[in-house]
């Protein structure tokens, strides 16, 4: 009888393979985005793909410091912050901050190396530290943007548009007499400069709306060559160089720049929800950092928010995490480390750390493209395998939006990979025109495989 029904009201059954493991599309609606894409996630990774996985557990490293507006380092062997008034050292044997001498302002900071000699520069300070002596460098500009290059040291302001440049050979020697000097970076909209970078054997000036290149080998030749006036950049902190590229946001979304050809967005449409809630008052909030082939930047939004992002360069994938309150990224003997605002040192991937990381993804709206009818969920088969003290928990909705999840399933410890079948309750089990799938976690797992099993019922009956 039941048969002869579904025959008599064409009822088919059709089955599907949901590809997962393609990062956040926020910019498309849920019913466009690609199968592989999630409509929205959190602290999902891309190491296993094409599987699932949560990040990797962090771990936060000795004492707090106060009002850090630095995390860089002195010839590869001494990590560096500021606290408060203060630059200071990380002893990684004793695990405490050490004093290396007293700034004036908490503005951000930032150093360069030339030789023995390292610059301290803040727009406030212009100091060198060479072996422990920390003094102020008479006659260095005011900068807070500083640069190595080819027996020079360059500096720039975020308050104007010069870029300045020391004596060759001497990175204490700024002076006029010595050939060090300034130039201006001129544009028909007077913006100041919003970064200084290295790249390429070339120094990258960028500024509110345009992006030039220093060309030249001393300063009777220096010219800046205009690379592009169709965007610029929102902060300097956001510039990063992962994998012989540069990366940096820009007020229509992150860029990508590999040299000769005119940076390409590489945000749209995958984060486009959150560039358009970027928050205009706290742009300096924008900081990046990169380890391997993956990018971390974190972007302000909305009045104060911020959000963590990664990108992976290769598979060209946005993934979203929690924790979004770092202010400054940087690879210390292999480790990418960031520190938080309240001044605290994190190791950002722990793989034996004690995090228990929560996470979770959802799906687009399953649709089986056949608009014409309604669709019945009967069947989830999910592949996975859950760590020891893990779980994961499967949710179904049967709306485009909000979070109106009904629990289906919750698994814990897995020996291996197993694949969980899931039959529909009967609460769910009437038609719709849509379903969404969210798939949560505590702990360590790994999603392989997620099918379903759909019956397609004509909206004529």
């Amino acid at each position: 009888m039941r048969h002869s029904m579904h025959k008599a009201l064409n009822i088919k059954t059709s089955t599907g393979r949901k590809p997962i493991c393609g990062g956040i599309n926020n910019g498309f609606s849920i019913l466009d985005i690609k199968k592989n894409e999630d409509s929205s996630q959190l602290n999902i990774q891309s190491v296993s793909y094409p599987s699932m996985r949560p990040r990797f557990p962090r771990t936060s490293i000795g004492p707090t410091v106060a009002s850090p507006s630095l995390l860089d380092s002195r010839s590869g062997a001494e990590l560096l912050t500021t606290s408060g008034l203060v630059l200071k050292k990380y002893n990684f044997v004793t695990n405490v901050w050490n004093t290396i001498g007293s700034i004036s302002s908490t503005n951000n900071a930032v150093v360069t190396e030339f030789g023995n000699t390292m610059l301290f520069a803040n727009g406030v300070d212009a100091k060198s530290l060479i072996g422990s002596t920390f003094a102020t460098v008479p006659g260095m500009p005011m900068v807070n943007l500083l640069e190595t290059f080819a027996g020079r040291c360059y500096g720039a302001n975020t308050a104007n548009d010069k870029l300045s440049f020391s004596a060759t050979a001497s990175p204490l020697d700024w002076t006029l007499a010595t050939f060090g000097g300034e130039i201006t970076v001129a544009t028909k909209s007077n913006s100041k400069c919003r970064g200084l970078k290295l790249f390429n054997n070339h120094i990258v000036y960028f500024k509110e709306d345009s992006i030039h290149e220093l060309y030249g080998t001393h300063p009777g030749n220096y010219y800046m060559q205009l690379l592009t006036d169709k965007m610029g950049c929102i902060s300097p902190k956001s510039i990063v160089e992962v994998a012989g590229a540069l990366y940096f946001a820009s007020i229509e979304g992150y860029y990508v720049y590999g040299g000769g050809m005119v940076p390409q967005n590489i945000s749209y449409p995958f984060i486009d929800g959150y560039i358009k809630r970027i928050d205009l008052n706290n742009l300096d909030k924008c900081v990046s950092g990169a380890t391997g082939e993956i990018m971390y930047t974190v972007l302000p939004i909305d009045d104060g928010d911020t959000v963590l992002l990664t990108y992976n360069t290769r598979l060209k994938q946005w993934y979203v995490e929690d924790d979004p309150s770092y202010v400054a990224f940087y690879v210390f003997n292999f480790i990418l480390y960031a520190m938080t605002r309240s001044g605290q040192l994190v190791q950002i991937i722990d793989k034996n750390g004690s995090e228990v990381v929560n996470w979770n993804f959802v799906t687009k709206a399953l649709t089986r493209d056949i608009a014409s009818a309604k669709k019945q969920l009967d069947k989830l088969y999910v592949t996975m395998k859950v760590e020891t003290g893990s779980t994961v928990t499967v949710a179904l909705s049967q709306t485009t939006n909000g979070n109106d999840f009904v629990t289906v399933g919750t698994f814990s410890s897995t020996a291996d990979y197993e694949v969980k079948e899931i039959i529909i309750p009967h609460v769910l089990h009437g038609s719709a025109d849509w379903h969404r799938i969210k798939i949560s976690g505590t702990g360590d797992s790994t999603i392989d495989g997620l099918e379903y099993q759909l019956r397609i019922i004509p909206t004529s009956h």
